[in-house]
């Protein structure tokens, strides 16, 4: 429900770079807007121009999906899917450091647990880099792609400051979690043509 919420809240006033589409400032929206369908879930949000020959997508996380996925399910190298692992890998990682942390804590060494939570912590930062860059070359960021993006950098400093892993991880989980979602949606096959109907 929250996903849906969200995702239709956005439908209006997305901006993707160079997905497809032009940008455009609060000042330029309006109801004459071209409607679309996301290329990769078929989820329908409006634009203000559609560019020929250019796939459109409704967040982030589908434009990431379409460039790892192919329509048989295949994974080939690509760009994006080495980031997809190196992001899941440091994730898995910065959890990792951190659960040993909290072990080395409720053990009483105070200085294994630090060392294992600052290094989860900048494992933590690395797994928002990778994620980042996914995102960015998926050139398709919404904004709400953008607050969640922001949401998670904030939990991600909080966790500096106040030097607590767990708040990096919830940053780090929240914003692959948000990213994923378009791995989630299933690929629709439709005509070019279907897809990009008013």
């Amino acid at each position: 429900m929250l996903f849906i919420f969200s995702h239709r809240v956005g439908t209006n006033y997305r901006t993707f770079g160079n997905a497809g589409v032009e940008q455009l400032s609060p000042a330029e929206w309006s109801d004459e807007m071209q409607r679309v369908k996301c290329d990769y879930c078929g989820f329908p949000f409006k634009v203000a121009k559609v560019c020929e020959g250019k796939r459109v997508f409704c967040c982030a996380g589908c434009a990431v999906a379409d460039r790892v996925l192919t329509e048989d399910g295949n994974f080939p190298v690509t760009p994006e899917l080495v980031l997809a692992l190196l992001g899941g890998f440091t994730a898995f990682n910065q959890v990792v450091f951190g659960l040993l942390g909290w072990l080395m804590r409720a053990e009483g060494n105070e200085i294994l647990a630090d060392r294992f939570g600052w290094i989860s912590l900048g494992v933590g930062g690395v797994s928002i880099l990778i994620v980042g860059l996914a995102q960015h070359r998926a050139s398709a960021a919404g904004l709400l792609d953008r607050v969640v993006a922001l949401a998670a950098v904030g939990l991600w400093g909080t966790g500096i400051i106040l030097t607590s892993p767990s708040c990096a991880i919830a940053g780090t989980a929240s914003w692959i979690l948000w990213g994923a979602r378009g791995w989630i949606r299933p690929r629709v096959a439709a005509d070019a043509s279907d897809l990009r109907s008013k």
